[in-house]
């Protein structure tokens, strides 16, 4: 059970035989194998270099991953997605940057996002809206030395989709407005203490409530008319329009209690 092996000290014993580290690509290829997750895979370059800081970004990103599966698949082996996307959102903060870490785990969930939000048959087709490329890495990784939307998405979308049942469509849109409720909100702290700020930082965010919120707009059936030319993102200390509907739906669903199922 890889979720308690101590990947210090298999990274400490690995690094010095020049026999293992010579094979690590094969034997990480064998280990990623029995994680059976579909759009789970690992691209290792030939010309890695196996030492020992290596070694134990990769096993700790590894482990944080595998254990994450374990927890999401039953006595059955089968694995249950809804599970697994709670586990995501309860990741902490020590997980998040452990898979930021390392560069090719942090590719993988890149690219097990993607999949995931862009295939036809993804778990999350329609649910996120995913944009950004799957190569981009400098806006997915970041650059000189700025976080980039892959730690931002993890960061922040614990916050929007905690206990969202992915097998009950109807309810999703009230859980999602209760998580909505509950962020705190101040724009004068500069990120400190104002998860709405966090959520906003996220691309992939931004452009799913602009998805949700095009798509209340159209159509016969539609509820609200969206305006051309708003700008949805703050600018600095100037909220922009996601914030103000965010604060204005925070107000009302504290004191008016809305089934957004019947609407």
């Amino acid at each position: 059970d890889l979720s308690n092996v101590d990947t210090a000290k298999v990274a400490d014993a690995l690094s010095k035989s020049k026999v293992l580290t010579s094979n690590l690509n094969s034997i990480l290829g064998w280990l990623v194998k029995q994680i059976d997750m579909e759009g789970f895979t690992l691209e290792i370059p030939e010309d890695t270099v196996w030492d020992y800081d290596q070694i134990n970004s990769l096993l700790s990103a590894v482990k944080v991953v595998f254990t994450m599966y374990l927890n999401a698949t039953n006595e059955d082996n089968e694995f249950d997605v809804n599970v697994f996307i709670n586990e995501l959102c309860s990741l902490s903060d020590e997980d998040i940057d452990i898979i930021l870490s390392n560069d090719l785990i942090a590719k993988t969930f890149i690219s097990l996002l993607y999949d995931m939000a862009n295939s036809e048959d993804g778990m999350l087709k329609d649910v996120i809206i995913i944009n950004i490329a799957k190569d981009d890495y400098d806006t997915w990784l970041g650059k000189d030395g700025n976080p980039g939307e892959l730690s931002a998405i993890l960061h922040s979308i614990k916050l929007i989709i905690k206990d969202v049942d992915f097998n009950d469509e109807d309810s999703m849109i009230n859980v999602v407005m209760d998580n909505l409720t509950m962020l705190t909100n101040n724009i004068e702290l500069d990120g400190e203490d104002d998860q709405v700020g966090m959520v906003l930082s996220s691309i992939i965010l931004v452009d799913t409530l602009e998805y949700y919120l095009k798509d209340l707009s159209e159509g016969e059936d539609a509820i609200l008319v969206y305006p051309e030319g708003i700008e949805l993102r703050d600018n600095g200390n100037v909220p922009g329009e996601l914030r103000k509907v965010i604060t204005a739906l925070k107000l009302l669903l504290e004191k008016v209690e809305i089934n957004f199922e019947d609407n």
